[in-house]
């Protein structure tokens, strides 16, 4: 997978020196651990950007999820290629939990499913809610669902459940023997901000 993000990068480096997009990272050093990344989502560039920029910078290598209407063509195939999946894929959980436990790749993803350009969050009823044309209702807890099931699963393993973690993890269709027990998994926030939000025409887009 790293030839691929290789190759990736030097496309986006590309794109960002003709459009002229100067592009800042900050924020705490990451762990050594395997990553679940939850990201705020505002375009679909950002789907290859973010993993393209945690490669640049951190050499640490992630999959993603991504709107399923994408798929199609030569990008479809690229994304696959990069280890991207479609949101609406059936195993999708089983694959991000199980890349988690056996640390092979970090993962990316957009909790709330859509592009959320609204930032009115209001807070009825004991729940936090997004506002937007998409959707209307409470935050979406998938991220921490998936963090929570493989925390499970490795305290499961660490106890030597032998059969009955076999038949756990077959249930979710997760290889057992792919667990490590040493692993501490991290959920790390990233926050997107843009400016200035519309920048105007460029090479890029001339």
């Amino acid at each position: 997978m790293r030839i691929a993000f290789v190759l990736s990068s030097i496309v986006i480096g590309l794109i960002r020196k003709l459009s002229g997009a100067n592009i800042t990272i900050s924020g705490e050093a990451l762990p050594e651990s395997p990553v679940l990344f939850v990201a705020n989502h505002f375009t679909r560039f950002e789907t290859f950007v973010v993993p393209h920029m945690l490669y640049e910078k951190y050499d640490r290598t992630s999959r993603s999820l991504a709107d399923d209407s994408v798929f199609v063509g030569a990008l479809g195939r690229f994304m696959t290629w990069v280890g991207t999946i479609s949101n609406k894929s059936k195993n999708r959980d089983c694959i991000i939990v199980e890349d988690l436990l056996s640390g092979s790749t970090d993962w990316v993803i957009y909790p709330e499913g859509y592009m959320v350009k609204n930032k009115r969050i209001t807070f009825d009823e004991g729940e936090f809610c997004t506002h937007s044309p998409e959707y209307e209702g409470s935050v979406h807890t998938g991220a921490a669902v998936m963090a929570l099931k493989a925390k499970i699963l490795q305290e499961r393993a660490k106890r030597n459940h032998g059969d009955s973690l076999k038949r756990f993890c077959d249930g979710m269709e997760i290889d057992s023997t792919k667990i490590d027990k040493t692993l501490a998994i991290k959920v790390v926030p990233i926050s997107i901000t843009y400016y200035p939000i519309r920048p105007g025409r460029n090479r890029f887009l001339n």
